[in-house]
């Protein structure tokens, strides 16, 4: 599994954007992209009603050959406006306490184990720990390892193709 949280300007509605959804159009006059061909900056048809953003497109084919799934639109119960105290409950995964000792991700992956096929059990490919991998368990924080310095130098999608391309490869 492969999570990826967005930090900073490309939400995930630039990312993956409903571009049939004419509020958003409405909303975002000079930002919105359309799936149209021809105009350059056109989004990468999903699905009739989804497009990718030309900049993640080396996550097309994967999408294509059903090994990429996106979960799109989640929230939360919790209506609080401050988006980040939404970011902390979504980690966390409990909308309504930001007490919690681990993040969501690292109570997923101490409950499914860790076979020896790959030499991680969890990577965060981040400068610093994200609050979703927050646990006494044992996530490798890959940028901020000593022994990874030539990956920490490559762009965030390239970091992670290598780890997917390397835990595929050892899969097989």
């Amino acid at each position: 599994m492969v999570c990826i949280f967005q930090r900073g300007a490309m939400d995930g509605l630039m990312a993956v954007t409903p571009f049939t959804d004419q509020n958003l159009q409405a909303a975002r006059l000079t930002l919105f992209m359309s799936a149209a061909k021809g105009n350059g900056t056109s989004l990468i048809d999903l699905d009739g009603r989804f497009g990718l953003h030309p900049y993640v497109q080396a996550f097309e084919p994967m999408f294509r050959e059903k090994r990429l799934g996106i979960v799109h639109g989640i929230g939360s119960l919790n209506n609080t406006r401050s988006h980040f105290d939404v970011q902390d409950y979504t980690e966390l995964a409990t909308p309504f306490n930001k007490g919690t000792a681990s993040g969501w991700l690292n109570r997923a992956v101490g409950l499914l184990g860790h076979d020896a096929i790959t030499p991680f059990s969890a990577v965060s490919m981040t400068s610093a720990m994200l609050l979703v991998s927050r646990s006494n368990s044992s996530i490798d924080l890959l940028s901020g390892s000593n022994s990874a310095q030539s990956v920490h130098k490559m762009p965030s999608l390239e970091k992670l193709m290598a780890f997917f391309m390397i835990t595929s490869l050892t899969m097989l």
